[in-house]
């Protein structure tokens, strides 16, 4: 599993374009769903590509799941940019 992981992670890294990212991220969460650096960055990479509800979803997992070694104060900011707060 480790190395599976690895293996996934270096080629989201190496990935040339941020659709070929994308797929590894997505089969890094299929293995480690709980991943907060993986999961941040799939929602990066999906507000990138434009696809706004997915990086709302991932954003808002992290800001339920609090996980420690995340910013929560960036991940609240990064959600913001991907959704306006209301007026």
């Amino acid at each position: 599993r480790s190395i599976i992981l690895r293996m996934l992670y270096n080629l989201s890294n190496f990935a040339r374009k941020p659709e070929q990212a994308l797929a590894y991220l997505d089969l890094y969460l299929a293995i480690d769903p709980d991943s907060s650096h993986r999961r941040l960055n799939r929602g990066l990479t999906r507000a990138r590509l434009g696809d706004l509800a997915g990086a709302r979803a991932d954003f808002e997992w992290l800001l339920e799941k609090q996980p420690p070694d995340l910013n929560m104060d960036k991940i609240e900011a990064a959600l913001l940019a991907v959704v306006p707060a209301p007026i």
